[in-house]
């Protein structure tokens, strides 16, 4: 909802109000500056002339700039509803957007389930024999980590991944404990290394070297001291060898490298903690979530009556809403979007079912003209006809663009269409903004030129007066010089 400050009718009045006041208080001044006598102030009757001029034709140029400013507001505000409207109808455009699964899976401490898209409604079993391991090497115990191994000397490391050999070089200034393992984890052979304490009071710290998790991944370790000899205190021990998770999914038996096992049921992901328990395993449910859906059915008809509300508050001559209200009134486009947002909602053109419009789940137009829902009835019609209102929306189409030719359901439709008011280069709105916007320009170059002559004009009244003004002075003076020489014959002849 919006408040009420001021329309853009009443600014543009006030505008006009403003012009005459100063036009009437420059003729005022001038009626004044005429009527002093030989002391006309001539740059200021020069002035107020030229304001008396300039005020009208002024403020008739600038009620035009104002009037095209409002309506650049008005279609900007009918955008922003539109987008908010687009986003909605995308939102239930595609295939995919229907796609919403909540798992249930009895056994949550053995694996964790994730759906991903396009994921079918069904019952799986799952038993996990057993899980992918990684092989675990250890060093001999070290009894101090500031030591440097081998005296000191550089030596190697010969290591094979599952046959592939790796050599590691440590040089003789990097032979610590914590060179070594540096130098594994730096190296490409995919292996890790980290040192561990076991708390054994003669030697307590050892070198745990681990590979990736699967049995192609099992690895070998040998350290060289240069004379073909190992370096004292890195002999490596297998602690645990390289494995594979297996499991049985509806009774097909699957073998991963991984403990995140992709798409053995469509689209879902599971994440293997631990071994399943009982021989039938856990069972995992895909239910439909249909509460997404009905959210975005919810959003769209927010969004629509929001557009609607925009519209009439752009197109009321009455509406004081502050920067938008009434600033579209009498405009032939508000009306024609107006009706072509009204068809999107009542398109019984993809109708699938027992579905052939919005109203058939719940969504209707009331006689305010505002859509409505029917909560009980939409989760009646998800429930049961959850395909058909599929189709009714994307007729089953997926990632639709404003290009795309085929038959694209209520919501793709309107998707389309919609992207032809709101395109930012060639759209209906771009272009009407732009009409105006250049009429401000138009508008702004007029008020240039009335400047330009109005200083021309003051220019010319300034010398006229100037003129006008010496002249006057020239006569006093004459006047003055007579009247003097008049006093002077008079007294010699009257003896005074």
């Amino acid at each position: 909802m919006v408040t009420s400050v001021s329309s853009s009718t009443t600014s543009t009045a006030t505008t006009a109000t403003s012009a005459q006041a100063a036009a009437k208080a420059a003729a005022q001044s001038l009626i004044s500056s005429l009527g002093s006598g030989s002391g006309v102030d001539t740059n200021s009757l020069a002035n107020n002339l030229v304001e008396a001029e300039r005020s009208p034709q002024k403020a008739a140029i600038q009620g035009k700039i104002d009037k095209s400013n409002a309506v650049i507001s008005g279609f900007g505000a009918i955008n922003f509803v539109l987008g908010n409207l687009q986003t909605a109808f995308a939102d239930l455009k595609d295939l995919s957007d229907y796609s919403s699964i909540a798992p249930s899976n009895s056994q949550p401490s053995a694996f964790n389930v994730t759906a991903g898209g396009n994921v079918l409604p069904g019952s799986h079993s799952v038993v996990v024999n057993s899980l992918a391991k990684a092989q675990r090497s250890v060093s001999d115990g070290l009894a101090n980590l500031t030591d440097k191994l081998n005296n000191g000397n550089g030596f190697t490391l010969n290591v094979s991944v599952h046959g592939k050999p790796y050599t590691i070089s440590l040089p003789q200034v990097l032979t610590k404990p914590a060179d070594v393992v540096t130098a594994i984890n730096n190296s490409t052979s995919g292996l890790k290394a980290q040192i561990i304490n076991t708390g054994d009071p003669a030697a307590p710290n050892r070198i745990m070297v681990t590979g990736p998790t699967g049995e192609v991944n099992d690895f070998t370790i040998e350290s060289n001291d240069g004379t073909g000899h190992p370096v004292p205190g890195l002999s490596f021990t297998t602690k645990q060898t390289a494995s594979n998770a297996n499991l049985v999914v509806d009774g097909v038996a699957i073998t991963s490298t991984s403990n995140q096992i992709k798409n053995a049921i469509g689209g879902v992901t599971l994440d293997l903690f631990s071994t399943t328990i009982g021989t039938e395993g856990a069972l995992v449910d895909m239910n439909r979530d249909t509460s997404g859906v009905k959210t975005k059915i919810q959003a769209l008809v927010t969004a629509y009556n929001d557009t609607m509300s925009m519209l009439g508050v752009v197109s009321d001559p009455k509406s004081t809403v502050e920067g938008y209200g009434a600033t579209l009134v009498g405009n032939s486009t508000v009306s024609a979007i107006r009706s072509q947002v009204r068809g999107m909602v009542v398109s019984a053109e993809f109708a699938s079912g027992s579905i052939s419009a919005l109203r058939d789940i719940g969504v209707s137009i009331d006689k305010t003209g505002k859509l409505m829902i029917d909560g009980a009835k939409l989760d009646t019609a998800l429930q049961n006809n959850f395909d058909d209102v599929v189709k009714m929306f994307s007729n089953n189409q997926q990632d639709q663009t404003k290009f795309s030719d085929a038959p694209r359901g209520i919501a793709g439709e309107a998707y389309k269409n919609l992207g032809s008011l709101l395109d930012p280069v060639g759209g209906t709105l771009k272009t009407l903004s732009d009409n105006q916007s250049q009429k401000i320009t138009s508008y702004q170059k007029q008020l240039d030129a009335l400047e330009a002559r109005m200083a021309i004009l003051l220019k010319r009244y300034t010398e006229q007066f100037s003129a006008m003004n010496s002249l006057v002075g020239q006569i006093k003076s004459t006047q003055t010089g007579l009247k003097s020489s008049f006093d002077g014959m008079m007294a010699s002849y009257t003896n005074k």
